[in-house]
């Protein structure tokens, strides 16, 4: 019921909408309710008014995944220096979280005289 009213025509009711989804999913496990939440929550943080785009990425920070890293990254391309700032601050929780994994391969590989003396100056 919650997500419904992030559409609602009144900015206060939108912002309150973020709040509640932020309090709601705050440090649970992330699932399919947990996704669509944080998929609302990334569409609010685009929203025309600065307040509802700000409670959006402090929802947004609440959450423990991977997935409100795009969202996040966004923000910080927002026209309030404010929001930037929060996007910025709550990005820093996300540093140690792989982007992707390294591909491990046991395979040989070619010899380069240049690659050879990078790895010799590790």
């Amino acid at each position: 019921q919650v997500k419904t009213h992030a559409w609602h025509e009144d900015d206060e009711i939108r912002a309150a909408s973020a709040l509640a989804l932020g309090q709601m999913i705050a440090d649970k496990t992330v699932n399919h309710e947990v996704k669509q939440a944080i998929d609302c929550l990334a569409m609010l943080t685009r929203d025309r008014v600065p307040q509802v785009r700000q409670v959006a990425v402090q929802a947004l920070g609440k959450i423990r995944s991977e997935d409100v890293i795009p969202p996040l990254t966004r923000a910080l391309r927002d026209p309030d220096l404010e929001i930037v700032a929060l996007a910025s601050a709550i990005l820093q929780n996300y540093k140690t979280y792989a982007v992707s994994s390294p591909v491990v391969s046991d395979e040989k590989q070619p010899e380069n005289s240049a690659l050879k003396a990078q790895n010799q100056s590790l």
